[in-house]
């Protein structure tokens, strides 16, 4: 899962990015991300299913199944393959559409430089010239030429393997009149010469000179630090308060019970409390997002969505303990919101930010490199909680009572990385948006730290005269 996800991320991100319209393109990258809540109501859904489905098997008395009872323990042996052997259908469907979904326009054109391939791909997903099965292979020759035309004429060498101008590679079709699959090597504009996300201007290709030129001379390497930064703030707080961990949720809900449940209550209870508290706040705060990132930039909802949790965590980490004895209702209310504000904040940002503000050549590497370092948190969390917070194991019972006095200081503690992450952002992630909030162009923000600077001073000149 963590090779396959942690693939998936970069790759569903840029690929909507590449693809999408620029007026629609935070909006596209939200509703890709609302997979994930979907994903969890569904998987909430799934083993509360199968419990209620095995309830005939499962001992409504007994709080473990022994070997010695077979029936249960076989119940409770088939239940959690059933629910983990399901998750093969996501990942088969996910598959097909890996196998089957074309490269983005973006990439073949910027990265595989090949034109005609790029406006194949435009007409067949957007009815671009050559719908017409008579005339539309000649209206995209005729297109791909001009296009040509108007670009430089020659290029440097790279080190990236490219096909020579001339060279064709035999096509599946039997038609005599089917474009080839050439691979074109345009000139490269020098940097400078033409205006910030100019349609003529050809980018470089990959390669350690450039990207030692783009992250290091041009400073672009503090936009790659800040969205990496900002990411691991958030997964370090996120896995590290165990939002989504039955024993948290078992305290809020229980109170100071400590009697154990039988079998089949403690698992149809953690799948109902879990829909209840988890799924309901990831999807409403996931509706919401795709709804204002229309009329809010990412940068600000993610600034803005790190301060509300900070002050969510130290208004329910002072209020813990309280709200455990006398109001259990209101915790929960925090719980959801907590997830309300994820979902309608850095959740989602994160993973949008990163497939916007870097060029092509880079995009799907930055992102990952900035989706890794989320999940590093999300592994240092671990080892930090481990040996930062260990409870007296000479005591029975000490466990579950130090989890139930101490996890508000830890809410406390993680209130301090919602802070930074929302000092990581507002210096270090940049503006994606004009003055008129219209999404800047994917080529525009390409161009790096330098030239979004200066459309950032530009725009703050207008908000200030206007």
């Amino acid at each position: 899962m963590g090779i396959g996800i942690g693939a998936d991320y970069p790759l569903s991100a840029v690929i909507t990015a590449e693809f999408a319209p620029r007026k629609h393109r935070a909006r596209m990258l939200s509703w890709v991300f609302f997979a994930q809540p979907v994903g969890q109501l569904l998987a909430n859904v799934l083993s509360l299913a199968a419990v209620e489905s095995y309830k005939p098997w499962i001992k409504e008395a007994t709080q473990s199944c022994q070997p010695a009872d077979l029936e249960c323990f076989r119940a409770i042996d088939r239940l959690w393959r059933l629910v983990v052997g399901i998750g093969i259908v996501p990942a088969l469907i996910a598959l097909l559409f890996r196998f089957t979904i074309p490269e983005s326009p973006r990439y073949t054109l910027d990265i595989l430089q090949n034109t005609k391939s790029t406006l194949e791909d435009t007409a067949n997903y957007f009815g671009a010239p050559g719908t017409d099965p008579e005339h539309g292979e000649r209206e995209l020759l005729d297109l791909a030429a001009t296009q040509e035309v108007s670009r430089p004429v020659s290029r440097q060498s790279t080190n990236a393997s490219v096909i020579a101008p001339d060279e064709e590679i035999e096509s599946d079709s039997d038609s005599g009149h089917r474009l080839s699959d050439v691979h074109l090597r345009p000139a490269a504009a020098p940097r400078g010469r033409l205006p910030p996300g100019d349609p003529d201007f050809v980018p470089p290709l990959a390669s350690w000179a450039d990207a030692k030129q783009f992250f290091i001379a041009e400073k672009n390497w503090q936009y790659l630090l800040g969205t990496s930064l900002a990411w691991l703030f958030l997964d370090f707080a996120f896995y590290g308060l165990g939002l989504s961990s039955p024993e948290i949720v078992s305290h809020i809900w229980q109170g100071n019970n400590n009697s154990r449940s039988s079998v089949y209550q403690t698992l149809s209870d953690n799948s109902k409390h879990t829909l209840v508290m988890v799924s309901i706040g990831t999807v409403v705060g996931g509706l919401l997002m795709i709804k204002i990132v229309k009329h809010a930039s990412p940068k600000v909802i993610q600034f803005w969505g790190f301060l509300v949790l900070f002050v969510l965590f130290i208004v329910t980490g002072s209020a813990w303990t309280n709200l455990l004895d006398s109001s259990r209702s209101g915790l929960i209310v925090l719980y959801v919101l907590s997830h309300i504000a994820f979902n309608l904040g850095p959740n989602v940002t994160t993973f949008i930010i990163p497939a916007e503000i870097f060029p092509t050549r880079y995009r799907c590497t930055c992102h990952g490199i900035a989706a890794a370092s989320g999940k590093l948190g999300s592994w240092v969390v671990q080892v930090f909680l481990a040996y930062a917070f260990q409870s007296d194991k000479s005591e029975p019972t000490s466990d579950f009572e130090w989890e139930r006095k101490n996890f508000g200081h830890i809410l406390q503690v993680m209130s301090a990385f919602m802070l930074a992450g929302a000092v990581t952002t507002y210096f270090l992630v940049p503006e994606t948006r004009d003055h008129d909030n219209k999404s800047r162009t994917l080529e525009v923000l390409a161009c790096g730290k330098k030239v979004i600077d200066e459309l950032n001073r530009q725009r703050k000149k207008e908000d200030e005269d206007d």
